[in-house]
């Protein structure tokens, strides 16, 4: 297995092991999202873990590309966007979906719309409804 496929694999039973993404509202499976390379997990950066498991994965890469040199980040998806509305798989939505029940929607847009489920749950029981704004400052 070439090395870039190796390290991607790790890299991914690493977080599946130690529980990183946002969850399912009725499960704790990983809640799925759509990205411009296919379906993804977000990581959960309530999780108290999480930002240290995020920094020890950019030292991993660059102590294995012989100590490259950072300027700075430009992560193309740096907050819980989605490419569909809400639910990539609508067996993920919940029947009692918090998407029913806002008491206020800013501009009257969609809260679900180029965005992940409102239902998301996170380490600490806050839901995606509450949490979406602040993904980007974690």
């Amino acid at each position: 297995m070439p090395l870039e496929k190796t390290l991607t694999l790790i890299r991914y039973l690493k977080t599946v092991l130690i529980a990183k993404f946002i969850k399912q509202a009725e499960s704790n499976d990983p809640l799925t999202a759509g990205v411009w390379c296919g379906n993804a997990y977000f990581p959960d950066f309530y999780k108290a873990d999480t930002n240290k498991w995020w920094s020890d994965m950019f030292d991993q890469m660059v102590s294995t590309y012989d100590n490259l040199e950072l300027d700075g980040i430009w992560l193309d998806m740096n907050e819980a966007t989605n490419f569909c509305d809400g639910y990539c798989i609508e067996e993920e939505r919940p029947k009692n979906s918090l998407r029913n029940k806002p008491f206020y929607v800013p501009g009257q847009r969609d809260l679900e719309a180029s965005s992940l489920g409102v239902d998301g749950r996170h380490d600490t029981g806050i839901t995606e409804y509450d949490a979406h704004n602040t993904f980007s400052l974690m």
